[in-house]
């Protein structure tokens, strides 16, 4: 996973976690301050499972940075 600056381009983190297949991050905790990242190990053949074996695992991250709180959509009723 990697944090870039929109403006040029340049990398400013990288975070890696022990597993294979990262599916999503968000930012959690109190001040939103935390990074989850979600893992998958569906598919994974037993040699990829020994030598990634938290794969299937969630991941938090001290980011340093604050994410902003999620955009609630409601749907138009009818």
């Amino acid at each position: 996973m990697s944090r870039w600056n929109p403006h040029t381009g340049e990398q400013l983190t990288k975070v890696e976690v022990p597993a294979k297949n990262v599916t999503s991050c968000t930012f959690g905790g109190d001040a939103l301050d935390e990074l989850y990242i979600t893992t998958a190990r569906d598919g994974m053949s037993e040699e990829e499972l020994q030598r990634w074996p938290l794969t299937g695992g969630l991941f938090k991250f001290k980011a340093g940075v604050q994410g902003v709180e999620a955009n609630i959509f409601k749907g138009v009723s009818q």
